[in-house]
C-alpha cells in the first residue's frame, strides 16, 4: 500500500447504503471523523479539495477507492449507482460513455454537463438536492439519521415512489467552491426545504410511475440505447396507436382554419 494513503483502522467509515448518494456518504464521513473543515475531508478522501462536495456528478473516484481499499465498491459502481451520472449514460454512445467513466475515475471533466447534452435540454444544468420527508422520518427511526437517495435526485423524479408524496428540494450553488459544508437532511432549517408543487393530486400516480421508470432507466448499462433505433421504435409505436394520423389531422385542420379566416 502507498505510504501517503490513510490507514483504514484510523478512520470511522460509514456504511454506503445501496441507494445512498456519494455526497451523502461523504457528509457522514466528515461528521463521524470529527473533521472541522470540509476541504480537509475532501483532500483526505479524494486528494483534492472539492470533489467530496459535488452533489450530482463524481470526480477523482480512483483516488477514493484506493484510499477506501474497496470499502465502497469499484469506481464505476460508485459513478453509476451512487451519483446521477448513471441516469444520463444509457443514451450516450458507448465510446463517449466509456470516455466519461474513465475521466471521472482519473480526475474531473469541466465540460461534463455539455458532453451529456444537459444545457441544450429542458432538464436544466442545476440539480437541486431532493428528498422525501416521510423517508427521512423512517430513516431516523431505523438508522438514527436520514440520508439522501440517488433515485430522488433524478430530474424526472418529483414524487417519492414509496410514499407517493411530492419530494422536497433545497437549492444549492452550482459549484462546490462556494460550499463550506454538506447539506444533509435534518442539519438545515426546515424552512429551506420546499416541497415540489403538484397542483393536481390526480397526477401523483402518474408522477410516481415516471419516477419508478426513471429508476429502471438509470440501471440500463451505459451506451446500451441507440438513439436512431430508439427514435424509430417510438415512431413505429406511435403509428400503431394511430397517433400520427391524429397529429396530421390536427395540423391540417389548423392550416385550413388559418387559410379560410379573413
Amino acid at each position: 500500500m502507498r505510504s501517503d494513503l490513510p490507514q483504514l483502522p484510523h478512520l470511522n467509515l460509514p456504511f454506503l447504503r445501496h441507494d445512498e448518494t456519494l455526497y451523502s456518504w461523504c457528509g457522514f464521513f466528515h461528521a463521524w471523523n470529527g473533521n472541522s473543515r470540509a476541504l480537509d475531508t475532501s483532500r483526505l478522501l479524494f486528494g483534492v479539495p472539492y470533489a467530496a462536495l459535488l452533489h450530482d456528478f463524481p470526480s477523482h473516484l480512483t483516488a477514493l477507492t484506493c484510499r477506501m481499499e474497496g470499502h465502497l465498491g469499484t469506481a464505476v459502481d460508485i459513478a453509476l449507482h451512487h451519483t446521477v451520472l448513471g441516469y444520463y449514460l444509457p443514451l450516450i454512445s458507448k465510446t463517449s460513455a466509456h470516455q466519461i467513466l474513465e475521466a471521472v475515475q482519473a480526475g474531473s471533466i469541466s465540460h461534463l454537463k455539455m458532453s451529456l447534452g444537459i444545457p441544450a435540454s429542458r432538464v436544466g444544468a442545476c440539480h437541486p438536492l431532493k428528498g422525501c420527508v416521510e423517508c427521512f422520518d423512517e430513516d431516523r427511526r431505523r438508522y438514527g439519521s436520514p440520508f439522501r437517495r440517488v433515485h430522488h435526485q433524478y430530474p424526472s423524479s418529483i414524487v417519492c415512489t414509496r410514499h407517493h408524496s411530492p419530494l422536497a428540494a433545497v437549492h444549492v450553488t452550482p459549484t462546490p467552491v462556494h460550499h463550506r459544508n454538506w447539506l444533509l437532511p435534518g442539519q438545515q432549517d426546515d424552512r429551506a426545504w420546499l416541497k415540489m408543487t403538484v397542483t393536481n393530486t390526480g397526477h401523483i400516480g402518474r408522477l410516481a410511475k415516471l419516477a419508478e421508470f426513471s429508476e429502471f432507466f438509470a440501471q440500463i448499462p451505459p451506451g446500451a440505447l441507440d438513439p436512431p433505433v430508439l427514435s424509430e421504435t417510438y415512431r413505429i409505436r406511435v403509428r400503431r396507436l394511430a397517433l400520427i394520423a391524429m397529429v396530421v389531422d390536427v395540423v391540417q385542420d389548423t392550416s385550413t382554419t388559418t387559410t379560410t379566416t379573413p
